[in-house]
Formats: C-alpha cells, sequence, structure tokens
C-alpha cells in the first residue's frame, strides 16, 4: 500500500471520530445551527419592514438581500468550532497518544475540517430552509444553486483549514501541548 492509501485511510478514521464526537457532544453543531437562525429571525422581522421599505420592497425583498450574508457569516462561524476542537485535542494530550501510532499527521487536521464542513452544511441547510419558510424567494436556477452550494463549501473548507492551522500554530508557538 502507497503512503497516499495510507493517509486516507486514517484520514477517514479521523473523519469517523469527528463525526461521532459531533454526535456525542451536539451543543457546539446545535450552536452553530441556532446562532445563524436567530441572527436571520432578527434582521427580518426586527429590522426587515423598516430596511425593506428602504431597498423598495418589504420584508420578503430584505429578506432576499440578507440571506445570502448570513450564510457567509454561517461558514466562518463554523471555523470557531474547527479552533476549539483543535486546541481541546491538543492540549488534553490525544494528540501525544496519535504520535505514538503510525499514522498520517494531516490526517488529524483534515479529520476537524472534514467533521467541520459537514457540520457547516448542515447549518446551512437548516438555515436555508428557515428562510425559505420566513419569505427568501431566490430567483436562481438549479444550477446557480448548485454553484452557490460549491462556492459555500469551498469557502468552509477554506476557512475551516485556516482555522485548523491558526490553532496549531499558536499552541505550537506557546509550547501547550508538550507541558508535563
Amino acid at each position: 500500500m502507497s503512503t497516499l492509501t495510507f493517509a486516507m485511510r486514517d484520514s477517514s478514521t479521523m473523519v469517523r471520530r469527528q463525526l461521532k464526537r459531533l454526535i456525542r457532544y451536539p451543543s457546539m453543531t446545535v450552536q452553530l445551527i441556532v446562532t445563524p437562525v436567530i441572527i436571520l429571525f432578527l434582521f427580518v422581522y426586527v429590522l426587515g419592514g423598516t430596511l425593506g421599505d428602504g431597498l423598495g420592497g418589504g420584508r420578503d425583498t430584505y429578506a432576499n438581500y440578507v440571506v445570502p450574508g448570513i450564510l457567509l457569516m454561517a461558514a466562518a462561524t463554523a471555523a470557531t468550532g474547527t479552533a476549539v476542537m483543535v486546541a481541546t485535542d491538543m492540549t488534553e494530550g490525544i494528540i501525544a497518544r496519535f504520535r505514538t501510532m503510525r499514522i498520517s499527521r494531516a490526517s488529524v487536521l483534515t479529520g476537524h475540517v472534514v467533521g467541520s464542513v459537514v457540520r457547516q452544511l448542515l447549518g446551512m441547510a437548516v438555515l436555508v430552509g428557515i428562510a425559505l419558510a420566513i419569505g427568501f424567494r431566490p430567483n436562481a436556477t438549479a444550477a446557480e444553486w448548485l454553484a452557490a452550494t460549491g462556492m459555500l463549501t469551498l469557502f468552509a473548507v477554506a476557512i475551516a483549514w485556516c482555522a485548523g492551522i491558526a490553532a496549531v500554530s499558536y499552541l505550537w508557538s506557546k509550547n501547550i501541548f508538550n507541558r508535563a
């Protein structure tokens, strides 16, 4: 077996670990789903009437205007969970245990990133469903929706990698994970 095959196998193991962690500790997932929904309700129902009138429509016009921004904000917020989980793993000693095993070094971070993206896509699906229920009526075709979903997914992957690498770099610079 090649090195790439081992890395893929190790990464899939770490992704399974993250998905089990999402089920076992749902607080981060619930927070990443509920926060954008609350912000959506605040913007649409508290500010939507007045700001929608300024756009030349009403609350529905404002919902069409604000939902894409809230989707991007939700994608960026998901990176926080990645950074927190990476930092938790590094400070609780699981990374030290992984170092004694023959696993790919990138597989741990890959597992965190893929788990974060899965959580992010779940949150975006809930957000879009609620936005459609409260008046979001985009005029995009199926291909444009697919392209938008792909772009949001790529954005989520990029920002999750950046957050994971930033957490690892910070902890290495502070030498936190090597304390006995």
